[in-house]
């Protein structure tokens, strides 16, 4: 995670530096306006590069279309109620969650009972028989070894996996939250950049994706949320990609979390 976060940093840095060598290339060039400054920046570019000025220019656009969202229409945009999308989501009586796709883990702990059941009518069936034959304490000692058994049993079972799943839980949360956040315009609005606003809707994509739903159900929930919006932010082959992205988060944590 610090590679990460040292990565982005870099990243970040790059990013103002670049951005004020081109200022100060554009003070020195003595330019004043939007338009030279911006056919400056793509020749500076292209000198760097060597890539040629169209491809440059293509990229450019491309960058413009991620951002160019318009201002008046946004203004304008209806406000989401994510009550407003349940008819999208799984039902909550039958919504599948890791909890209870986890059969190992159901297994174990139910494992564990039958033990501690042992353990408690054994050991007091122990005591009894101690105490009516002598005062030596004697029944201490195969209690202290079974104790210990039982709580390495406890760990193993219960302890131990529940922690591993509620941190792979999160883990596939937060790459649906990254996911959601780098690729989808809706949370490019300035509105839905607040994390207690964005919340909601992650969610909404997170239950669908532990709920097994298709790629194409997670693209009907994305087009209903920029529908109520009333805005079209997102094209279908970029609303398909996300859903793909969110699906490929699924398989990876098949294997580690709905082990059958």
């Amino acid at each position: 995670m610090s590679s990460n976060g040292d990565e982005e940093k870099n990243e970040q840095m790059m990013d103002a530096i670049r951005t004020r060598v081109l200022d100060r290339y554009n003070e020195i060039q003595g330019l004043e306006n939007i338009k030279e400054n911006t056919r400056a920046n793509f020749q500076a570019l292209q000198e760097i590069t060597a890539l040629p000025l169209s491809e440059i220019q293509n990229i450019a656009a491309e960058v413009k279309a991620e951002y160019d969202i318009n201002p008046q229409a946004i203004q304008k945009a209806k406000k989401i109620k994510p009550k407003d999308l349940e008819p999208y989501l799984p039902k909550s009586d039958k919504l599948v969650t890791f909890e209870n796709l986890t059969r190992s883990r159901i297994r174990l702990k139910r494992s564990f009972t039958p033990h501690f059941i042992a353990y408690l009518f054994a050991n007091s069936a122990l005591i009894g028989i101690n105490t009516s034959t002598t005062n030596y304490p004697w029944v201490l000692y195969p209690m202290a070894f079974w104790s210990i058994a039982l709580v390495i049993h406890y760990l193993g079972a219960v302890r131990w996996p529940k922690q591993s799943l509620r941190r792979k839980i999160k883990e596939s949360n937060e790459e649906v939250r990254d996911i959601l956040i780098e690729n989808w315009k809706f949370f490019k609005i300035k509105r839905y950049q607040k994390e207690s606003r964005r919340k909601p809707f992650i969610n909404g994509v997170y239950r669908l994706m532990v709920s097994e739903e298709n790629d194409q159900t997670i693209i009907k929930y994305l087009e209903a949320v920029e529908e109520n919006l009333q805005l079209e932010l997102s094209s279908s082959s970029e609303l398909k990609q996300i859903a793909i992205q969110i699906c490929a988060v699924r398989r990876k944590y098949q294997s580690k979390i709905w082990q059958k």
